[in-house]
């Protein structure tokens, strides 16, 4: 082979190479399997049913677990509908600050935090994210009765 025609076909590999065709390529590694994004500070377990009332309203979100004093900030997953559930019960836009406050009873599966500052000032000692809201409804006498 002469010299122009060796560098001919060099030239066209190369352009070829440049081009994605006939090159070798290591394979790409496959895409990790998409898995649920767990905030910093929440346990890795599944999620669980509480139980509890809510009080919402601006800068409020406080959950209060049925049998237990304890009141621990409540905040919504991307997926979850509870914003549009409560504003249903609620008739209005709730996250407002005019000052309204609203009390519901609440059945909702969640993840719950470790003990930390969470909420508005960090005044509540745990978070409790909820992905999916069973009931939301005003309250009533028998509400938390089987739960104790």
């Amino acid at each position: 082979m002469s010299l122009v025609a060796r560098h001919a076909r060099l030239l066209l590999c190369l352009g070829l190479c440049l081009h994605g065709a006939s090159c070798t390529r290591l394979p790409e590694a496959p895409e990790p399997p998409q898995r649920a994004e767990i905030p910093r500070g929440f346990r890795r377990e599944a999620t669980t049913k509480y139980a509890g009332f809510w009080t919402v309203g601006f800068e409020t979100s406080a959950f209060v677990p049925c049998g237990s004093s304890e009141t621990w900030w409540l905040s919504a997953t991307n997926e979850s509908t509870l914003p549009e559930q409560l504003k249903a019960v609620a008739g209005r836009e709730v996250f407002s600050s005019r000052g309204n406050v609203h009390l519901v009873y609440l059945e909702a599966i969640g993840r719950l935090s470790e003990p930390g500052h969470f909420g508005h000032l960090g005044a509540y000692p745990r978070d409790l994210q909820v992905s999916v809201a069973k009931v939301v409804r005003l309250p009533s006498p028998t509400d938390c009765v089987s739960h104790k």
